[in-house]
């Protein structure tokens, strides 16, 4: 595998984490939300 096509994999994983925290944070008001 190139290094180049990991380094997009995880960039890709990293984005769909953050949005997957902020689906949580909509379902559990308080989680997540240190402001």
């Amino acid at each position: 595998m190139e290094p180049d096509e990991l380094l997009r994999k995880i960039r890709v994983l990293e984005e769909g984490q953050e949005e997957l925290k902020r689906e949580i944070g909509k379902l559990i008001p308080g989680q997540g939300h240190s402001s």
